[in-house]
């Protein structure tokens, strides 16, 4: 029996040169993947608190 998974939606996106880089300098053991999923939910947590839309700040 297989379970279920818990990421289910898939993105992707170009990033700029040397982020792949920079990105193994700082996931230690983790998995790539695990580090860019725990750093896009974290910053849609702080614009979501801070009542950001579209990067356009609160004031709309």
């Amino acid at each position: 029996m297989t379970r279920s998974k818990e990421f289910k939606e898939q993105l992707a996106f170009l990033v700029r040169e040397g982020t792949s880089g920079r990105l193994d300098a700082v996931r230690g053991t983790k998995r790539k993947a695990d580090v860019l999923r725990e750093a896009v939910e974290r910053e849609l947590q702080r614009l979501e608190q801070a009542g950001e839309v579209a990067g356009l700040g609160k004031s709309g």
